[in-house]
């Protein structure tokens, strides 16, 4: 749901709300210390995000300025997955100095703060986090049909305590427009993301998208998403021998969109996920809940703006 005021050429005041309600097998998250009994073979999964910011754009427009608020939830509804429940705050920047009609450089900055509101004394692989990200970026059309995405920046996990992220990030995304109704895009992502499989996980993305426009209300969707995924933390706690667990992940989406008024639009989709863990992967690091698994995922959304 988005809700924006004033949208005029110099200022703009705006909240935002999203919220997503997921149903995964058991074998897709963790409990502390080994499998908790429950009572379903699913979990359910509660994310909410709602932001506010303020936009400026002072003078011919050639520059524009945003700083926003937002508060996150993440909350498991069965009990025994509580300690994973996490609340956190974002606080970010984002400058944008306009080249040409339609290339720009940017300027992100981000930085959050986490807390994990459930965990207790034993539960010591759930550990606070005060993570920051900078990037400098270039993105716009390098000709009418050709467009791109660079970034380059640097993160730091700052945890409270444990391992920690510090190195650098980039994004690097191309894409091509085949005419006013189909675009396709390639890109790679470096990054790193809080997780509740330890203190944080550093990715290696590699991806690819095509939108297509149908009858101007409808639209196709088809992605393409490879991940090498790196877990690191303390897994001490549930004797595990490891300070990072790496993993490989594949996902493939379809999704159709209907934009039934200019406020509202509907859509469903599908999802097929996999993980393959490496072959010396043990039984014992198993423990944690990092599976091998192929899972297949149909959904809807719904979004309103005002």
């Amino acid at each position: 749901m988005l809700f924006r005021w004033n949208p005029s050429r110099h200022f703009y005041f705006q909240v935002v709300d999203n919220f997503a309600r997921t149903v995964t097998p058991q074998n897709a998250l963790i409990v502390q210390g080994a499998a908790a009994p429950t009572t379903s073979s699913t979990i359910a999964r509660d994310q909410n995000r709602m932001s506010a910011g303020v936009g400026i754009v002072p003078g011919g427009g050639r520059l524009t300025f945003d700083l926003g608020y937002a508060l996150n939830l993440d909350a498991f509804e069965a009990d025994a997955f509580s300690q994973n429940n996490r609340l956190f705050h974002e606080i970010n920047f984002k400058g944008r100095w306009r080249l040409l009609p339609k290339t720009a450089i940017t300027l992100d900055v981000i930085q959050q703060f986490y807390d994990y509101y459930n965990a207790t004394a034993t539960t010591t692989r759930f550990v606070g986090s005060s993570p920051f990200r900078v990037y400098l970026g270039f993105l716009g059309l390098l000709t009418p049909r050709l467009s791109v995405v660079l970034k380059v920046g640097y993160g730091n996990g700052i945890y409270d305590e444990g391992a920690n992220f510090s190195s650098i990030l980039a994004k690097a995304e191309i894409g091509y427009r085949f005419g006013p109704l189909a675009k396709v895009r390639l890109g790679y992502e470096r990054s790193f993301s809080d997780t509740v499989f330890g203190n944080f996980s550093t990715d290696h993305h590699v991806y690819a998208g095509y939108d297509h426009l149908i009858a101007t209300r409808f639209i196709l969707r088809l992605s393409a998403d490879y991940y090498n995924r790196e877990y690191n933390g303390d897994y001490s706690g549930i004797n595990v021998n490891a300070t990072s667990i790496t993993s490989n992940l594949l996902a493939i989406g379809a999704g159709f969109d209907w934009q039934i008024k200019d406020w509202v639009y509907i859509g469903i989709g599908y999802d097929l996920q996999v993980q393959a863990l490496p072959d010396d992967f043990s039984s014992q690091q198993r423990v944690i809940g990092l599976l091998d698994y192929v899972r297949h995922q149909v959904f809807g959304k719904v979004g309103i703006a005002y």
